[in-house]
């Protein structure tokens, strides 16, 4: 262990320590010792061997004293590792940012979405704004469900926050999930049409597709999305499209819901991915940007008609008949 707090509540580096100074663990608050390896390397130990970190890795220990530092530097009355009784929690730095009270999280290892959801629902009784800074883990291993549970708001736009322990660095990522991609159409096709087998979800929806008459995979070009997104539905995005209009085909032509239970209706038909770092202020406006996209296109395809704030059904989509027929039309699409 590199770093320490001093008897003074400071943070203390081994480079800076004397032997006759008082030292203590930022995590669990025991007293350490300095002590040297056999290379002649300095360190700071535990009198016990039998205290347990749960697993806290040296980038975690390094992140937070940089973290620490850092804060410090902007004028934000920092403290390491301060333990919260009344939620039954411990921040690994909590800040005074002008009259708010802050907390960041370094987190390296994994954690699920609820244990997240729950750290947060305690800052928030305690009124405390939580930031999950990310380590270099999630840096090279990303899945589109931690993108979800680790997304913050920031100016405006959805963001996730990475410490570079190397730099000593907060780097800020904006998710850019309106990458456009020509060739999107043919990859979603290929997983349509091939990977029903694997996933019971997409099996239910072939199976359902067939039950009205369709083929999975034909349905028409326009459902595809050609954008590389933020994942707010667990499923793809394709998926949620197939589904509205497979629930459509069950109203008769002419059918109309208000705008209000058309929402509902788009809504009951996902299954959205928890975002705990954001308000749900935010996530109703990504929510409400993905539901009047879907519903433009509709509009387009004379699916729908808004009229008189009613969103009224004008006719059922038309589906290929087979995969070929419909690739034939995607190929003359991108060759022009």
């Amino acid at each position: 262990m590199k770093v320490a707090i001093d008897q003074n509540g400071n943070l203390a580096y081994i480079n800076q320590a004397a032997t006759n100074q008082s030292f203590f663990c930022p995590e669990c608050q025991q007293p350490l010792i300095v002590k040297t390896s056999k290379k002649g390397r300095k360190y700071f130990a535990h009198y016990s061997r039998k205290v347990n970190h749960q697993g806290e890795t040296s980038e975690h220990l390094t992140g937070k004293s940089q973290i620490y530092e850092w804060a410090k530097q902007r004028g934000w009355h920092p403290q390491l590792e301060v333990s919260l009784p009344l939620i039954d929690q411990r921040a690994d730095i909590l800040c005074q940012i002008g009259t708010k009270v802050v907390a960041i999280e370094f987190q390296c290892s994994p954690l699920s979405a609820e244990a997240i959801t729950a750290r947060n629902q305690g800052y928030r009784l305690s009124n405390i704004q939580c930031y999950w800074f990310l380590g270099q883990r999630y840096l090279k291993h990303l899945h589109t469900n931690k993108i979800a549970q680790f997304t913050h708001w920031h100016q405006n736009q959805p963001v996730l926050y990475f410490w570079n322990i190397n730099s000593g660095n907060l780097n800020i990522k904006q998710i850019n999930y309106y990458n456009y991609s020509r060739h999107r159409e043919k990859t979603e096709i290929n997983l349509l049409n091939r990977y029903c087998k694997n996933n019971a979800n997409r099996r239910q929806l072939a199976n359902l597709a067939y039950q009205h008459g369709h083929i999975l995979c034909c349905c028409p070009l326009f459902v595809h999305d050609i954008n590389v997104r933020l994942p707010l539905l667990e499923e793809e995005i394709v998926e949620w499209r197939i589904s509205s209009l497979l629930a459509l085909e069950t109203y008769t032509v002419h059918s109309w819901f208000s705008l209000q239970q058309w929402r509902q209706f788009l809504i009951m038909l996902g299954h959205w991915n928890p975002f705990p770092c954001i308000s749900k202020d935010n996530f109703q406006q990504m929510q409400n940007n993905l539901i009047q996209e879907w519903t433009m296109i509709l509009k387009k395809q004379g699916i729908i008609e808004i009229h008189n704030n009613r969103c009224v059904i004008k006719r059922r989509a038309l589906w290929f008949d087979t995969v070929e027929q419909k690739l034939a039309i995607l190929n003359k699409r991108l060759v022009k």
